[in-house]
């Protein structure tokens, strides 16, 4: 029973901690906002909830600290980073409630105007701060109480390994090949948060893959190696697919609802046009400081490959030296010699990506989806990446899940781990991820990790 429990505590993954401590901050703005009100206008009733850009302001609360990263569980952190996320999250959010209370023309807040605003958030900053340390500090010893039984190829324990280290995995892990078999009856007899199976079952013989089926009619959490890399690192792992796990999994519900697949180009198209009005100032005036800042033109085409292997071309702001391929099709590279001064900040801020707003109308490209690589590039990484050609089902985009998740690298290997997201986001598409993917967008821009 031991391990039910476990096994149910292992599914409040990343994702419904994040919902749990959200609709915990809902809460807490409300009431925040509800002592302020009574401690500086008397006023004890719930009438400011019926107005519409009160949610509004809450909303941007919210998103403000998604921004920040104050609901990802996916990444070790401690008590005083979280907290500092928090802090930076309500000091953009009340510039977010300024800015809403501008557009509205409307105060909001009362009568005394901004020390509402100012009231709500440190109220909010205090009742939230101690329900968050202690869900924290529950989530830590929970991840270091698991307990994992690995079954994966000997030749795939490196990479296992890795991936562990990489993102810090927590608890007792231990790893199991073909070739130490012999160990698994006497480690069936623990208590495992859950057994992660990577080996085929023609590498079990018949009396073990007997006792794994027992074990887990009788509780015991067993689970596929691709469904534990989309459950903990939200990403499918290339070096265990087979063309049998795309034909059972579930998913892929994108490329097999051609109205899901209209209504994702009706809003790439509509708020493709509604940015391009809102930027244009912004791309005028980085537009004349590329020209100042090196000779040659502001826009920089490419071919690349998009749905279906089509080719097309695609446009940005340039940011290198006009000479930077003399020597023929190369990598970018992390502070590439070749970028120029303003290519980096337009880089660094993706500026440099506001003209591919005219692929996105032509209908090349949308807004979120696996980034156009160069046919140069493709031929020689799907020679060696298994299932790349998976990543051309879709549109491409000007953000994804591989930039947002993965940092910025040009190699080969680098393209094999960017599908591994690619795939994932393909497989488990929905209006809601597109929306995550634009926030964490704007979190890689505001914290500076933009390449």
């Amino acid at each position: 029973m031991g391990t039910d429990i476990h096994y149910l505590i292992s599914r409040f993954s990343q994702a419904n901690k994040a919902m749990f401590i959200l609709l915990l901050d809902a809460v807490t703005f409300i009431l925040s906002f509800y002592l302020v009100n009574i401690f500086l206008s008397g006023d004890n009733s719930l009438a400011f909830a019926q107005t519409y850009i009160f949610w509004f302001v809450l909303l941007g609360i919210v998103s403000t600290q998604y921004i920040f990263g104050v609901y990802d569980f996916s990444e070790q952190r401690s008590v005083k980073t979280l907290l500092s996320r928090v802090a930076r999250s309500l000091g953009l959010g009340f510039i977010v409630i300024g800015f809403l209370t501008f557009v509205f023309n409307e105060n909001v807040f009362g009568q005394l105007g901004e020390g509402y605003a100012i009231g709500t958030l440190v109220i909010f900053f205090i009742l939230s701060s101690p329900a968050r340390i202690l869900f924290h500090t529950l989530d830590q010893k929970y991840r270091d109480g698991r307990r994992w039984l690995f079954l994966v190829p000997e030749k795939a324990k490196a990479i296992i390994q890795k991936d562990l280290a990489e993102y810090q995995f927590k608890g007792h892990v231990v790893l199991i090949s073909e070739n130490e078999l012999g160990k698994l009856s006497e480690l069936l007899k623990f208590s495992w948060t859950a057994i992660v199976l990577g080996l085929d079952e023609t590498d079990l013989d018949s009396e073990l893959a007997q006792q794994l089926m027992q074990h887990r009619l009788h509780g015991q959490a067993v689970l596929n190696i691709c469904d534990f890399y989309e459950m903990y690192w939200k990403k499918v792992p290339v070096d265990f697919l087979k063309r049998s796990w795309f034909l059972l999994t579930d998913g892929f519900t994108l490329i097999q609802n051609p109205i899901g697949l209209r209504f994702k180009r009706l809003m790439d198209f509509g708020c493709a046009a509604l940015l391009f009005f809102v930027t244009w100032p912004f791309m005028l005036l980085a537009a004349i400081a590329i020209k100042l800042d090196s000779s040659g033109p502001v826009l920089f085409s490419q071919e690349r490959v998009g749905k279906n292997g089509r080719r097309f071309k695609i446009y940005k702001f340039r940011s290198m030296v006009t000479d930077a391929e003399k020597n023929g099709a190369q990598w970018a590279t992390k502070n590439d010699s070749r970028v120029t001064k303003v290519g980096a900040f337009i880089r660094a801020t993706r500026i440099d990506e506001l003209p591919q707003l005219i692929n996105i109308l032509t209908g090349d490209m949308s807004f979120v989806g696996p980034r156009p690589e160069r046919h140069e590039f493709n031929v020689k990484i799907e020679e060696v990446v298994p299932f790349y050609n998976v990543r051309h089902l879709v549109r491409p985009g000007i953000t994804g899940w591989a930039q947002v998740l993965f940092p910025y690298g040009a190699s080969i290997e680098d393209s094999k781990q960017k599908l591994q997201y690619e795939i994932y986001y393909i497989k488990n598409y929905s209006i809601l991820m597109d929306i995550e993917v634009v926030l964490k967008t704007v979190s890689v821009v505001l914290l500076g990790k933009g390449r």
